[in-house]
């Protein structure tokens, strides 16, 4: 059957043409030393004087020794409730069950739990903590959102929080294991600390069109130190659902959902030797959310198959990062986002602080 799909390259082209220029122009600026504070001096191991304990090994074990029967945003087996104050994100309190039903999704206060605040880690603090890692971000172009913002949080770059980072910014790589399926492959090396991040998405990334190359790629990259991965929007977004379901978004849920268990069950068997995070889908200012896609897009049906996924994830003991709370519920203006689901560096950097926080350790997660 024919496609007849808008280039998700030329949506983003647009997109990015009517951000404000101020903000265009300032998006790869760093903070001055007086802004970013001091990076910790570095021992003559090289090693900073602010210790974490990085994650080793086998997702859902306790490898730092650390007593994690206290709930904790560093575990990352929570929903995150907060928002934003100056660009930064406040968590206000964790929860496990959310419910949400079109209202403001509020929850009970006998069923909150109390939230550490976040560690910003300076660039100094994130290089010790990931010196001489592989890490991969996997997935659509909110992965791809993430992965610039993991990479600004890496450098420093705490500059221009409005800017809205959705193209290709680092060098593109041939790599001969990833499967020809996937053609947009970048990849940043930080010379300071050997640490390499690799970024691997294609236009149009489903987990139903891509079941095998995913498993293929999986294989390769799953021993080592960190993969973030997650995929969502391409399996139940308008396009798909009207080509490949005849318009049925429930039976597109349910194949979606059934392919989310199918690579759970996959990836548990073959366990991965380091440690692989699920992301949840972000959520949307619908009001921004283009026309066409509006009713796939909704916040109400997003969490609902979110959660779903979410729910495999945890049960099979990986990690799951929300970053429904940290996108369209918590940022919620045009300053967020030109598109109501891509959002801007402000949020992608506060996705990188999380992801930081349960990867690095720092004591403030047990506080």
């Amino acid at each position: 059957m024919e496609k007849n799909y808008v280039s998700e390259n030329e949506n983003e082209l647009l997109l990015e043409s009517i951000m404000v220029k101020e903000e265009e122009k300032n998006v790869e600026e760093t903070l001055t030393e007086e802004e970013a504070g001091t990076v910790a001096p570095e021992d003559e191991e090289g090693q900073g004087e602010t210790t974490f304990k990085p994650l080793e090994n086998d997702n859902g074990e306790d490898t730092n020794g650390v007593d994690r029967s206290e709930q904790s945003i560093c575990d990352l087996k929570h929903w995150i409730i907060g928002d934003y104050v100056e660009n930064e994100f406040v968590p206000e309190y964790l929860v496990d069950e959310l419910p949400f039903n079109g209202s403001d999704g509020s929850v009970p206060s006998e069923n909150r739990f109390k939230s550490q605040q976040l560690h910003k880690f300076s660039e100094g603090e994130a290089g010790q903590c990931l010196r001489n890692r592989k890490i991969w971000f996997i997935g659509d172009s909110y992965i791809r959102c993430f992965y610039n913002g993991f990479l600004d949080v890496l450098r420093g770059n705490y500059g221009a929080p409005h800017a809205v980072k959705m193209k290709h910014l680092e060098k593109r790589v041939n790599i001969s294991f990833i499967p020809r399926q996937f053609s947009d492959v970048t990849q940043a090396h930080l010379d300071d600390y050997n640490i390499t991040i690799t970024n691997v998405g294609e236009e149009y990334f489903s987990l139903g069109g891509h079941m095998d190359a995913v498993k293929a790629l999986l294989t390769e990259v799953k021993d080592d130190d960190l993969v973030i991965f997650t995929l969502l929007i391409h399996d139940n977004k308008a396009d798909w659902v009207e080509n490949e379901f005849n318009g049925s978004k429930e039976k597109a849920e349910v194949a979606y959902l059934d392919n989310v268990k199918n690579i759970v069950k996959w990836i548990s068997t073959n366990r991965p030797k380091g440690q692989l995070v699920w992301t949840t889908s972000n959520s949307y200012i619908e009001s921004l959310v283009p026309g066409v896609y509006r009713d796939y897009q909704t916040n109400q049906r997003i969490l609902r198959i979110s959660s779903a996924a979410r729910g495999y994830w945890l049960e099979a003991g990986f990690p799951v990062l929300d970053t429904f709370h940290l996108t369209g519920i918590a940022c919620r203006t045009r300053e967020c986002s030109q598109d109501g689901g891509h959002f801007n560096s402000a949020v992608n950097r506060a996705k990188s602080s999380l992801l930081l926080n349960y990867y690095c350790r720092p004591k403030s997660c047990d506080e």
